[in-house]
């Protein structure tokens, strides 16, 4: 089936879904979101997390997608560095091989930030530590975004 996809970097044509599908996976998928009692307002504010991770400049996102018609979307992995922050597949196209295709493309990252319960056997097999606190250093370790008076700015004070 590896034939049957390709994969490239994510255009602006796929970040709705990209968007859309972290959002909701992981609002069912891990213990985090599944902590809420519905979707509510406070799960909500996750929107920021995602925006923050996406707008990052190391941030790259690949998308393993149709052959034939590209912006048929099957899964994607976001990542900076060594660091996996998300990957997703649609059920249907899941066991194909397409994550480890995205995942070798994506030079090995060794750290993830995002635990749900379809990643981690994942990350077990992979070796990959879990270390959710890059969300809260800036970029590896360095905060990069400042206020007026060169403090971090984090979720809590943006």
């Amino acid at each position: 089936m590896s034939n049957e996809w390709i994969i490239r970097p994510a255009t602006g044509h796929d970040l709705a879904f990209i968007y859309d599908s972290w959002k909701t996976s992981y609002r069912l998928g891990s213990y985090f979101g599944k902590s809420f009692r519905r979707f509510n307002k406070n799960y909500q504010g996750y929107d920021r997390v995602i925006d923050w991770i996406l707008t990052r400049p190391l941030t790259k996102i690949l998308v393993a997608c149709s052959r034939e018609e590209q912006f048929v979307v099957f899964g994607y992995i976001v990542y900076q560095e060594d660091y996996l922050h998300y990957a997703f597949v649609k059920k249907s196209f899941r066991n194909l091989g397409i994550f480890n295709s995205l995942f070798k493309e994506a030079e090995r990252p060794y750290n993830f930030s995002h635990r749900t319960q379809h990643f981690e056997p994942v990350s077990k097999k992979k070796e990959l530590n879990y270390d959710p606190f890059i969300l809260m250093r800036g970029q590896h370790g360095q905060d990069t975004d400042t206020s007026d008076d060169n403090e971090p700015v984090y979720f809590g004070n943006a």
